[in-house]
């Protein structure tokens, strides 16, 4: 037994049922996602209100380390999507083109709060939101990749040597 799982059987104990820990994980993930959202809210509302970045410092911290470790977490473990779905190039030009879109109304929003026609507010915008969809793409494509990569691993373990047949070789 790894040291770090004893320490938490240890210190916490698992009086828990399989019911009662699905129903725990969802509370957590469901949290989690309450934050992401609530994160992402606040930090839209004080750009678009013209905070400055240092006032948005700690929620952006905050909010870029739940980004990181819901990605790095979940291609650990090899998940993509809670629907269990699998990453296509045509769902993520989807979601890249959603995203665009978002950022383009985005712009407009925080770039025109005087007037609405200018031409330069909608040019902008327009190739922001372009911008946005290609990076969005290229990070949901690495994405992919690298979930592809994990999810091989995860499903053929045999091509990874394990711990007890280089221990029998030894002896």
């Amino acid at each position: 037994m790894k040291l770090c799982a004893w320490f938490k059987k240890q210190l916490f104990g698992n009086e828990l049922d399989e019911l009662q820990q699905q129903k725990a994980d969802q509370i957590g993930h469901r949290g989690f996602w309450l934050a992401w959202a609530l994160l992402l809210i606040a930090l839209l509302i004080q750009s678009i209100a013209g905070a400055d970045m240092t006032q948005m410092a700690a929620e952006w911290s905050i909010f870029m380390i739940l980004c990181i470790y819901g990605l790095i977490e979940w291609i650990r473990n090899g998940i993509w999507t809670i629907a269990d779905t699998k990453p296509t190039l045509r769902k993520n030009a989807i979601w890249s083109a959603v995203a665009g879109i978002a950022f383009f109304i985005y712009l407009l929003v925080r770039n025109s709060r005087q007037s609405w026609w200018e031409p330069d507010d909608w040019w902008g915008a327009a190739i922001g939101g372009a911008f946005t969809a290609l990076l969005c793409l290229g990070a949901l494509q690495l994405g992919a990749y690298f979930y592809y990569k994990r999810r091989r691993t995860l499903d053929n373990p045999e091509d990874e040597p394990d711990e007890d047949s280089e221990e029998e070789k030894k002896q």
